[in-house]
């Protein structure tokens, strides 16, 4: 599952910035959605990757308004699963 994740954040990553068209972005956000929430261990690492794909999604100006949001809402769960991983670093680092 992990090695599945990565190869599609990596291939999402490489054609984020040529995508074009309503339909490509809401078939990348909806991956994005799809990967992001179920998968939060495998994600961690990729955490920059899907910021970066997000970044690129929300300068594409095929993005609707309601796509935007959905980018915000993903990028808001990118942050409180950096946040959460911190969070835990620095209890374990206090438990030491």
């Amino acid at each position: 599952m992990e090695a599945i994740i990565s190869i599609g954040l990596s291939l999402l990553s490489q054609v984020a910035p040529m995508l074009s068209g309503t339909g490509a972005v809401a078939t990348a956000i909806q991956f994005l959605s799809a990967v992001l929430p179920p998968a939060v261990k495998l994600v961690q690492v990729e955490i920059p990757v899907v910021k970066g794909i997000i970044a690129t999604l929300r300068g594409n100006k095929s993005v609707t308004a309601e796509q935007m949001a959905e980018l915000d809402k993903l990028d808001a769960q990118c942050d409180a699963i950096l946040d959460a991983a911190i969070d835990k670093a620095e209890r374990e680092d206090d438990a030491e």
